[in-house]
């Protein structure tokens, strides 16, 4: 056992510096390629508003449009960044052995297999987090505060990231040991199974997140009453929305961006609006923007999400099968792993289920796109102020460092909503645009 520990830690550590050492070089570069460049546009746009008093704030600049392109680029770099690296880091652990070694480890602890996935767990998580830490405060606190979408300090932004990582832990476990418990009672027909199983658990999640999860990251309160919170209710109870209140939240904390959401069903119903959202629109602008999200409530787009998935769960984790079967078959003593139900099976379905993921992300996107129209119509409907929904459009762009036209491609491939200069335009011209909804 302490050979094989001392083995892995030789291999884990050539690995680990490589990885650090790579990290922080991307890092550095892009922080060096982005801090002058943010502050000397942020400074511009100052300037051009100022000098242009009659500037409309809900229209982005031609600044603030190249602002916005230069993130968009940047992020969609990172996330190439961040997924090469992840999955080198993956795939160099499977190729040195790793799978071995715990399989090895699962095999010393003895037959109690959920002992043998913890342990599987626990070494995989810890060495994960740490190893893309680095990479991880970039992107999601550095390069926030680049385009100024970011109030956090670093202590803020650790203490979400750890307990966004103990949540992840307490949820994600029992569904490890389901997935496990399906995989070794049912070696056939697993996959079957597990998409059965995925229609409760994505119904338990929804009905919690509201609830128990959103809360662990901001504080909501009411809306404070008013015509904005009159207008809301009233709309959401014309629509058959029985929700009892409107609530604040403190998004602010976090960032400067802007959104809203209708969640949950029953007890857990919630209607929620970003402070900044509050602050940044007009009453108008703020009830398009909610007619937008009742319009996802009113449509069944979360069921039809849910649904969505299962059937995506189905068909990827029949072929998943198919694959992981082939894989194990010929490679089982490199990898020493035989079936899929050894927990030291656990880094073989990241890797294969990092491949699928990256297959299936542009036909989700297309479906929620699909979705995004939807609600545009129903907003259109239900609230027939188009000027409104204009400018809300022009704002999210600007308040979220958008891009309003991406290119065809990037849009296919990463977004899940419509680009903002077509919705637009089919707000504009009805029918003229070839993608807009009829």
């Amino acid at each position: 056992m302490r050979r094989a520990i001392r083995w892995l830690w030789r291999q884990w550590r050539r690995v680990a510096l490589l990885g650090v050492l790579a990290t922080l070089g991307v890092l550095g570069a892009m922080a060096a390629s982005a801090s002058l460049p943010a502050f000397a546009e942020q400074t511009a746009l100052s300037s051009v508003r100022q000098a242009s008093p009659t500037l409309r704030d809900d229209t982005p600049t031609p600044q603030e449009q190249a602002r916005a392109h230069e993130r968009a680029a940047r992020a969609r770099m990172l996330y190439l960044v961040s997924l090469l690296y992840e999955g080198a880091l993956l795939f160099a652990f499977i190729g040195l052995g790793g799978t071995r070694w715990l399989a090895h480890l699962v095999t010393r602890i003895g037959p109690r297999w959920v002992l043998g996935l913890a342990a599987v767990l626990g070494i995989l998580t810890v060495a994960s987090t740490l190893l893309t830490l680095p990479l991880d405060y970039y992107s999601s606190y550095l390069f926030a505060h680049q385009y100024g979408l970011s109030n956090q300090t670093p202590l803020q932004w650790l203490r979400d990231y750890l307990v966004e990582g103990g949540v992840g832990i307490v949820i994600g476990f029992p569904l490890a040991v389901l997935g496990y418990a399906l995989l070794r009672r049912f070696p056939r027909t697993w996959w079957l199974w597990l998409s059965a199983a995925s229609i409760p658990v994505s119904i338990v999640l929804m009905l919690i997140t509201p609830v128990f999860i959103t809360p662990l990251f901001n504080k909501f309160t009411p809306l404070p009453d008013g015509p904005l919170k009159h207008d809301i209710l009233e709309m959401a109870h014309q629509q058959g929305i029985h929700a009892e209140d409107v609530y604040e939240m403190n998004g602010s904390r976090q960032s400067n961006a802007v959104n809203a959401y209708v969640i949950g069903f029953g007890p857990t119903l919630r209607i929620v609006l970003y402070d900044t959202l509050v602050k940044e629109f007009t009453p108008q602008e703020v009830q398009f923007v909610l007619a937008h999200e009742m319009g996802h409530y009113v449509l069944g787009h979360i069921y039809q999400g849910i649904l969505f998935s299962v059937l995506g769960t189905f068909i990827g984790a029949y072929l998943f099968a198919l694959v992981a079967q082939r894989v194990l078959v010929r490679y089982h003593d490199f990898l020493g792993v035989a079936t899929l139900g050894n927990p030291a099976s656990y880094p073989i379905i990241m890797a294969l289920g990092m491949v699928f993921s990256l297959i299936a992300l542009p036909i989700g996107n297309a479906f929620s796109r699909h979705l995004e129209w939807q609600a545009d119509r129903f907003a259109v409907r239900i609230y027939p102020h188009p000027a409104a929904g204009i400018a809300a459009f022009h704002k999210l762009g600007r308040l979220n460092v958008a891009e309003e036209n991406p290119p065809r491609w990037a849009e296919v491939l990463f977004g899940s909503h419509p680009s903002l200069a077509e919705r637009i335009n089919a707000l504009e011209h009805p029918g003229a645009c070839p993608t807009a909804p009829p």
